[in-house]
């Protein structure tokens, strides 16, 4: 008896801390990505004038962005198509995944347009350092898989 309580308390504490790690999650990664902005603005040594065209070119693409939709709803969505049982409706199944694969590419696209636009206003030099940061970049990533797959 006393097992079973403190094996339901162990498994409703390691539940309660994972949802608060979760939950705190977005904030912290939205956190990450503004001072990735201010850390690349100073490393790349960006003028005054070339932040304010990186923003102007962000907050238009925030703009333009195809609106994503209700997540939620797309997922009831494709789970009454799935989760029936009549027959399996081919045609609606191929039609809501075009749609949400056309809205991908749109957003792919606009986010490879802002990219190119921002990658035009660095100056060679600024280009280049770019360039070796992503490198580095890279190969950090690559050694934590690494090592990541040697724990295993």
């Amino acid at each position: 008896m006393k097992l079973n309580k403190l094996l339901t308390a162990a498994v409703i504490t390691i539940g309660l801390a994972s949802s608060a790690a979760i939950a705190g999650k977005g904030e912290h990664h939205k956190h990450e990505r503004e001072m990735f902005g201010e850390r690349m603005s100073q490393y790349l040594e960006l003028s005054q004038a070339q932040q304010d065209q990186i923003k102007a070119i962000r907050d238009a693409q925030k703009q333009q962005r195809p609106e994503r939709g209700d997540r939620a709803e797309q997922k009831s969505k494709f789970d009454a198509l799935s989760q029936t049982s009549e027959s399996f409706d081919e045609d609606a199944a191929r039609a809501m995944i075009a749609a949400k694969q056309a809205d991908h590419l749109e957003r792919q696209i606009e986010h490879m347009k802002a990219k190119h636009q921002i990658w035009n206003i660095l100056s060679t030099e600024q280009q280049q350092k770019f360039i070796e940061m992503k490198e580095k970049r890279k190969e950090r990533h690559a050694q934590k898989r690494a090592e990541k797959r040697g724990e295993r």
